[in-house]
């Protein structure tokens, strides 16, 4: 005996209709975004390792904001809590500041890393989002913040 699925009233009705009329919005032309170098997901690494000064990836419009872009390459696995893994593209917006509990960029000493953003006073913690490692802090006057993850790039 063969079962048959017998669907709602409701998605019957859909069925005749446009597939997923209005819900769906074009993606448009892709975007050339600059794949800048690899960031450190994990202890922070001298600045930004650059890959390819020419490097360019095509991204979709709808995953940006407004202003400028870049990408980079993530190595490590500090914010895998977070779904950051080790070797996923970052989108980031460039961007000097960002508020409490936001991903960013951030530069000090010369060191680059991905971390979470929180303030506590005149001191600055960058958390990772992995239970097993630990923050760090230090004043906010030795912090750079280059950018602000907005979307997360992943092939399997």
């Amino acid at each position: 005996m063969n079962p048959v699925l017998t669907l709602p009233a409701r998605v019957r009705r859909l069925a005749g209709h446009e597939p997923a009329a209005g819900l769906l919005r074009p993606v448009g032309r892709p975007v050339k975004v600059p794949l800048v170098g690899i960031i450190a997901a994990g202890r922070p690494v001298d600045a930004v390792e650059v890959l390819d000064e020419d490097a360019l990836i095509d991204i979709p419009a709808s995953y940006l904001s407004t202003g400028e872009h870049f990408a980079l390459r993530v190595v490590g696995d500090s914010m895998i809590e977070d779904g950051i893994c080790d070797g996923d593209l970052i989108l980031v917006r460039k961007q000097d500041h960002a508020e409490s509990g936001q991903t960013v960029i951030a530069l000090t000493e010369g060191e680059a890393t991905v971390k979470k953003l929180y303030y506590h006073g005149d001191q600055v913690e960058l958390r990772p989002a992995n239970a097993a490692m630990q923050s760090f802090f230090l004043p906010r006057g030795r912090l750079v913040i280059q950018g602000l993850v907005i979307s997360l790039l992943r092939r399997y």
